[in-house]
């Protein structure tokens, strides 16, 4: 499952932006990566499940406004997925 999560578009991006950030709200992470919320809330509940991201709700007026943060399986999964680029690279060259 974590395999066919990692090659889903936007979750390499999600966590790298989410390496950089204590914790983010879904707006920003929305922002930054350039898509639709709703493109992006299925993905991210799918990383929340597989633990590599955790997710908390912050009520704000008459909603809840929703930040993430990334996990340690989530960053030990991108330390993996670099050392992977990096090999292949390394083979081109």
């Amino acid at each position: 499952m974590i395999f066919e999560l990692l090659c889903k578009k936007y979750v390499v991006d999600i966590l790298k932006i989410l390496k950089n950030e204590d914790e983010i709200n879904l707006s920003t992470i929305v922002e930054k990566i350039g898509t639709h919320k709703s493109s992006l809330s299925k993905i991210l509940k799918e990383m929340e499940e597989a633990s590599l991201v955790s997710k908390r709700e912050e009520p704000y007026r008459n909603m809840n406004k929703v930040y993430f943060k990334i996990d340690k399986k989530g960053i030990k999964l991108l330390e993996y997925y670099d050392l992977i680029v990096e090999l292949d690279y390394a083979n081109l060259t």
